[in-house]
């Protein structure tokens, strides 16, 4: 609600006006100056100053600023200044033309313009003119007043018969506006309580504290607050129901981190959340049932997983390139007990050794070891193959193999195996050693006979 400032400033100007008449211009540099120390940047004789949070004073450069009066000393940063206070006459710079009785307010750089009636921004004048100016950057000598241009005191209720229309209008000592009919602004509507079956249209509803709607019918509210008390800033939450009505429905908390988007319906019966930060895509072609375990985490085509607790069926699926390396050695295995065997391969196309390496937690036990010759015949005694277990030292496992005379596609036979020998620790190698004189005289495929016992 706002009042004629003209008026109220000409009533003061009427009492003031024998003092002015009484004293010359330059008398309004007066005594009675309070003594500051100047803030940040310093302060400039004859503009308006404002306390800073530190306590000092500093330029006042905004209509909302709550000046405390005009600096009479100019001052560095942290240097004693004064100024004249409120009730003191004094000479104040102006920022635009100014008239006799124009209540002023403090604006760029400091200066002095004139409270604008029309602006609705909560105003804060801080001196009335008792001489005029032309233009900027002239002398107005003036006197320290202060207050607020939307300041109302209201009494204990306001009454306001018929409002708009037939309406009636009721204002609160407590701030509750209460109507029959619609409440139309053009403005901000602020304050603790607007209440009413009627419509408020127009306007903006600023910094509420609380917000309820109530169904037609109902005895109770739905109550819209905001909790979150680290925003940093103003911020807005956009509503777009598309080309037509919308329901949101809730039986239960809703929380998202990150930005939620679906093509579709989006459907959920029971809990829905995630935990962690990543984004998570569910991408399908079609339409898609998927049964998930109640507990447990799902396995990758192609990623390197472990899995537990699964049995394959042989007859629906087919299991291939499986390595030694994959057979268990039950802890129940005893070395007087039969495991399961399988074979080791060597394919010896030179001379040298070839190793098959035990895997950690494992030993190996040697049972046969056979083999076919694969190029032609051992043209000399020393074309030789021997099955070692290599410890560090390497030792025979059987006989050495004599190849001589040994044709293509004949099968051979190691033999008189060394239980001393047999058996090959996890790290060691179960060595192949070939050696010939001639190329071909080794060449053949070797198969040696195994099964795991406990280490």
């Amino acid at each position: 609600m706002r009042f004629g400032t003209k008026m109220w400033s000409l009533a003061v100007l009427a009492v003031l006006a024998l003092t002015v008449l009484a004293a010359p211009v330059l008398a309004a540099q007066s005594v009675g100056t309070t003594s500051a120390k100047a803030g940040t940047g310093g302060v400039t004789k004859g503009l308006f100053v404002k306390l800073s949070a530190a306590g000092t004073i500093v330029t006042a450069t905004a209509v909302g600023d709550s000046v405390v009066g005009v600096c009479e000393q100019t001052s560095a940063e942290n240097a004693l200044t004064k100024y004249a206070p409120v009730g003191m006459m004094t000479i104040v710079t102006s920022g635009e033309e100014i008239a006799v009785g124009d209540l002023l307010t403090a604006g760029t750089g400091g200066k002095a313009f004139v409270l604008d009636d029309s602006d609705s921004s909560d105003q804060r004048y801080a001196a009335l003119a008792l001489t005029a100016a032309t233009g900027a950057d002239e002398d107005v000598t003036v006197i320290v007043v202060v207050g607020s241009e939307q300041s109302f005191v209201a009494p204990a209720s306001l009454d306001v018969g018929g409002g708009y229309g037939d309406s009636g209008v009721s204002i609160s000592a407590a701030g509750v506006i209460q109507a029959d009919g619609a409440i139309t602004s053009g403005g901000a509507v602020t304050g603790t309580s607007l209440i009413g079956s009627a419509a408020t249209t127009g306007g903006t509803a600023i910094e509420l504290t609380g917000l309820s709607v109530r169904s037609t019918g109902s005895a109770f509210d739905v109550l819209l607050a905001s909790s979150d008390a680290a925003l940093g800033a103003d911020r807005t939450i956009t509503l777009n129901p598309g080309a037509g009505n919308r329901t949101v429905a809730l039986a239960g908390d809703v929380s998202f981190g990150a930005a939620v988007t679906t093509v579709g319906a989006f459907n959920v019966s029971g809990a829905f959340s995630t935990v962690g930060d990543d984004a998570l895509i569910l991408r399908t072609g079609a339409a898609t049932d998927l049964t998930l375990p109640t507990t447990g985490t799902l396995a990758t085509l192609t990623g390197a997983e472990t899995l537990t607790t699964k049995t394959i069926d042989g007859d629906d699926n087919t299991v291939q390139d499986l390595g030694v390396g994959v057979h268990k050695v039950l802890s129940t295995v005893t070395t007087s007990t039969v495991g399961t065997p399988f074979v080791i391969c060597f394919a010896p196309a030179s001379a040298g050794t070839y190793q098959y390496t035990v895997p950690a937690g494992k030993k190996l036990r040697v049972i046969d070891a056979y083999g076919f010759k694969t190029v032609g015949a051992g043209a000399n005694a020393d074309d030789e193959l021997t099955l070692q277990n290599n410890d560090g030292t390497p030792g025979n496992i059987f006989d050495k193999l004599e190849l001589i005379a040994v044709t293509d596609k004949l099968r051979f036979q190691f033999d008189n195996l060394d239980d001393a020998e047999m058996e090959v620790s996890a790290g060691h190698t179960l060595d192949l050693v070939a050696n010939e004189n001639a190329e071909g005289g080794c060449d053949s495929l070797v198969s040696v006979l195994c099964v795991w016992v406990a280490p």
